[in-house]
C-alpha cells in the first residue's frame, strides 16, 4: 500500500511463498514490482516440501518476469529447480525488462541501483 514501485521485493517466508505471491500478481503483471529476489529451499531444508519452487518459477515467467536461478535463466532454471539438489537455502531472482538483477545482487535501471545482501 502507497507505494507505486517496488525495486526489489525479498521474499522468505518458510514455505509460503506462493501464497505471497499469488497476492502480488497484478503488481507482478504490471511491472509495479521491477524485481525479486524468492528464498528457495534446498532439499535438506525442513520445509522443502512446503515449497514447489517450479511453480513459483512458471507463476514468474507466465507474469512476463526473466528468471535466474544459480546461473540459469528461463527454462533452464526451471529445470534445475525440479532437480533441486542444493543444500540449505538459495535464491530465485526475477525482473521486468529493462530492469536487471543479477545473483551477484546488482541491479541497474535508468535510475536504480540495488544492492542485495
Amino acid at each position: 500500500r502507497g507505494f507505486r514501485i517496488v525495486d526489489l521485493l525479498r521474499i522468505h517466508v518458510v514455505g509460503a511463498e506462493m501464497s505471497v505471491l499469488q497476492t502480488v500478481i497484478p503488481r507482478l503483471r504490471s511491472g509495479q514490482i521491477r524485481a525479486l529476489a524468492v528464498a528457495i529451499f534446498g532439499f535438506t531444508y525442513q520445509n522443502a516440501r512446503r515449497q514447489d519452487s517450479v511453480a513459483i518459477a512458471r507463476l514468474l515467467l507466465e507474469a512476463g518476469m526473466t528468471i535466474d536461478y544459480e546461473g540459469l535463466r528461463g527454462r533452464d532454471a526451471m529445470e534445475r529447480l525440479a532437480h533441486n539438489v542444493a543444500k540449505g537455502t538459495s535464491t530465485l531472482v526475477a525482473w521486468h525488462g529493462s530492469y536487471y538483477l543479477n545473483t551477484a545482487g546488482e541491479g541497474r535501471s535508468n535510475e536504480t541501483m540495488v544492492e542485495v545482501e
